[in-house]
């Protein structure tokens, strides 16, 4: 009987270690492809992701440590940097489900072999 009641206090006593052990801590990969303009910021609720550039080729992953309040429709912007002085930003927007795993955002150039030079507007989100 000892044993069952020290078994309950020390359950009862750890359960908020417990849950925190099982909380969904998401993460939001991102992928510059090939969009020669670098990726400045992420926005998405609860978050703002700031003071980075995520260069042609190159990837980033964003903890999303305080979690989110919703999985399903979580709706992401991203600032792409057109212009090397920052006097010229475009945003894109993308819905994900976090529901199913940690999303990767990929922006990417929408005519790759095109010969003439990536224009801002040619950067699209999958």
């Amino acid at each position: 009987m000892k044993k069952l009641l020290l078994f309950c206090f020390l359950l009862f006593a750890c359960s908020d270690d417990y849950d925190k052990l099982f909380e969904i801590k998401p993460s939001l990969i991102v992928v510059n492809k090939d969009s020669e303009y670098p990726i400045i910021e992420i926005k998405l609720d609860g978050y703002e992701f700031k003071g980075f550039k995520i260069a042609k080729g190159s990837s980033r992953t964003f903890q999303l440590s305080d979690g989110i309040s919703d999985l399903i429709n979580v709706n992401i912007n991203i600032k792409i940097d057109c212009s090397a002085d920052g006097s010229s930003d475009l945003i894109k927007s993308k819905t994900v489900d976090f529901s199913l795993g940690n999303p990767t955002i990929t922006i990417k150039d929408s005519k790759p072999d095109d010969a003439n030079p990536m224009n801002c507007d040619n950067a699209i989100i999958e």
